[in-house]
């Protein structure tokens, strides 16, 4: 790599090195206006970072869900000979002897709709979509 690359990349990772301290040392400033002990503050810290892992984590989950979804409601389409206005039913997809054989579900509590055979499935949380 060019000498011009090497340090550009260091300028741009210091950067941001400096804006990643930037931001938690206000955050830890933030809440020390709580009282809070700084052990509280660093705890508090991680688990707002394994939150965001943890949405993250049921947002691909939810993803997952979908497709698998959308490929039982194409194949009871046709194994069924259905048209594209048709809609399954959960007890039509879900079950010991049907496509799936325990129902999906959201990670974070949302709902999921079915549709029509040509629509995709959809679920209730904003961003968990195919």
């Amino acid at each position: 790599m060019p000498r011009k690359h090497r340090i550009i990349l260091l300028l741009i990772t210091g950067t941001l090195t400096a804006l990643v301290f930037l931001a938690v040392g206000n955050w830890l400033k933030d809440s020390a206006a709580d009282n809070t002990s700084w052990t509280d503050r660093i705890a508090n810290l991680y688990n707002y970072l394994c939150w965001d892992r943890h949405r993250m984590h049921a947002r691909s989950s939810c993803i997952a869900n979908l497709k698998q979804i959308d490929g039982a409601k194409a194949t009871w389409a046709l194994e069924r000979k259905k048209t594209n206005s048709d809609i399954p039913t959960t007890n039509e997809l879900y079950g010991a002897t049907n496509y799936i054989r325990d129902a999906p579900y959201c990670l974070q509590g949302g709902s999921y709709t079915l549709g029509r055979v040509d629509e995709r499935v959809r679920c209730s949380i904003p961003g968990h979509t195919l």
